[in-house]
């Protein structure tokens, strides 16, 4: 029997070694891919029906402030009136934006027509701390105070409120005596001017 030629064997023998790594390499690198694309869709590409529904209505919140922020723009800033403001953003910003409606209600109850009330105290110009919109219980065109103030919608656990700088919290129950209102010695730029001024003389004559 005859034995393999030596330069047969140096030869057969890298080449196997060689077609083996390039094949490991190749699996190695498909495997990450599969593994990129499913991390990929875990954390960017989560369905919308399947974010929190705390979450999502603090992007309602967050939406409905960029909506008050952009009518301010353009009507020398002031906000809509408190007592119009939801009517106003449907009929402004409806045929623009995609079931707006849904902009109004908290995921967690859907009670609607409107789970947020506005502060008539907030301007564009108020601290960045003060309260624009918080939830509070089913209405529509409510506008008003801490009592209004509802944490229902999140198992009583607190309730999201956006302030007058368009950011959004979830404030927890035991700290929602220290949100601010309104700032110290400042009219409200969203009441007419003749409230405006019957109010200051109050405040001079107090």
């Amino acid at each position: 029997m005859m034995s393999p030629n030596r330069s047969q064997v140096r030869d057969s023998k890298p080449g196997r070694g060689k077609r083996s790594s390039l094949l490991d390499l190749f699996l190695a690198a498909f495997l990450g891919l599969l593994i990129g694309i499913l991390l990929l869709f875990l954390l960017v590409g989560r369905p919308p029906h399947r974010m929190s529904p705390r979450l999502a209505c603090m992007m309602n919140l967050r939406q409905l402030g960029l909506c008050l922020d952009v009518y301010a723009k353009d009507h020398g800033q002031r906000y809509p009136p408190p007592e119009r403001w939801c009517d106003t953003v449907v009929s402004v910003f409806g045929p623009k934006t995609q079931d707006i409606q849904k902009l109004f209600r908290c995921p967690e109850v859907r009670r609607g027509p409107c789970d947020y009330t506005m502060n008539p105290h907030a301007t564009p110009h108020s601290s960045h701390d003060v309260v624009l919109l918080f939830e509070s219980r089913p209405g529509w065109n409510q506008s008003g105070g801490p009592a209004l103030l509802t944490t229902e919608n999140h198992r009583r656990e607190g309730c999201n409120v956006l302030f007058a700088d368009l950011h959004v919290e979830f404030v927890k129950t035991g700290y929602l005596a220290t949100l601010r209102w309104k700032d110290a010695d400042t009219v409200d730029a969203n009441r007419p001017r003749d409230m405006q001024r019957d109010h200051c003389q109050v405040a001079r004559s107090s």
